[in-house]
């Protein structure tokens, strides 16, 4: 097995920033299309912004309910070795996904061990070949994010997995093949 093994990776928030009031309500963690989890995190104790729940969809309800986080955590985790054993060896994708790292490291903190410090935000990736753009006649940084979810949503169309804005698991479902897209593209302009 190898060291290291990618995993798309995303977390709905009851806010936007890392700040210590706001908290992980749900997680998704994807391996392949086959193979991926997503829990809800419940808080009795937790402030919110209206924004994250509008985008999110999450009720108080839903959040107060809940399993606690170190339920969460230990269910994900043991997830997380059944793709790789070893403490540290998963890469996290996603857009965004530095983020997201940093509310399960601090909310889930033993499913934040599964993960290594290195990550691959897709937004980054995407705002690089962008910048190649007036070089090489390559696409703006919004045309490459708009083409790698088109093909991630392909693929998922192909499982007939339902579209699921805004859900952990449906969105690290669209990381790990929205990477998987771009990996493809970037090899054959080596």
């Amino acid at each position: 097995m190898s060291k290291y093994t990618i995993v798309g990776l995303d977390c709905e928030m009851t806010g936007g920033r890392f700040e210590p009031q706001f908290k992980t309500c749900q997680v998704g963690i994807a391996y392949s299309v086959e193979n991926w989890i997503k829990s809800d995190v419940g808080w009795d104790d937790y402030e919110y912004t209206d924004e994250a729940l509008q985008i999110n969809k999450f009720s108080h309800k839903r959040i107060k309910d809940g399993p606690p986080p170190f339920k969460v955590s230990e269910k994900l985790t043991g997830w997380c070795r059944t793709v790789n054993p070893q403490k540290g060896s998963l890469i996290a994708v996603g857009w965004g996904v530095d983020g997201d790292l940093r509310f399960v490291r601090r909310d889930l903190s033993a499913l934040g061990e599964c993960f290594a410090w290195r990550y691959i935000n897709l937004t980054s990736v995407c705002t690089f070949l962008g910048g190649l753009r007036g070089r090489y006649g390559l696409y703006s940084a919004t045309t490459w994010k708009q083409k790698a979810k088109k093909h991630a949503q392909r693929v998922l169309d192909e499982y007939n997995i339902p579209h699921q804005p805004h859900d952990a698991g449906y969105d690290a479902l669209i990381a790990l093949y929205g990477y998987e897209w771009l990996r493809s593209v970037i090899r054959i302009h080596e």
